[in-house]
């Protein structure tokens, strides 16, 4: 899977969060779409009403993704959060995929070279 290729994101609270992938003459294959309900740049941000469109799945949502930084010394710490999963079906496929996709360790490592 590629990365994503297209995204309108309003960096403010209530704005938008939308990201688009596997872009073709077609049409957007996989897109993800939320609401910015916390914006504290350098501190928190929470995107609600988060939901996840993939034409070969269900339409999964809504769930929530939540960052936040807290510095520590000096380093920073990155507490991501992705919740009010479902269970069972497609929810436990993209339960895996969003695991893996925000494995920020293993993604650092491998384009670090």
């Amino acid at each position: 899977m590629v990365g994503v290729e297209r995204c309108l994101v309003e960096a403010k609270q209530g704005g938008i969060y939308s990201l688009a992938w596997n872009i073709s003459n077609q049409g957007f294959q996989y897109i993800s779409t939320g609401v910015i309900t916390v914006y504290q740049p350098a501190k928190e941000l929470l995107i609600d009403h988060f939901v996840y469109f993939n034409p070969e799945k269900s339409i999964l949502g809504p769930t929530y993704l939540c960052l936040k930084l807290e510095e520590m010394n000096s380093s920073t710490q990155l507490k991501l959060i992705q919740g009010n999963y479902q269970d069972g079906g497609d929810w436990n496929w993209f339960y895996e995929v969003v695991k893996d996709a925000w494995n920020l360790k293993s993604f650092l490592e491998a384009h670090s070279k």
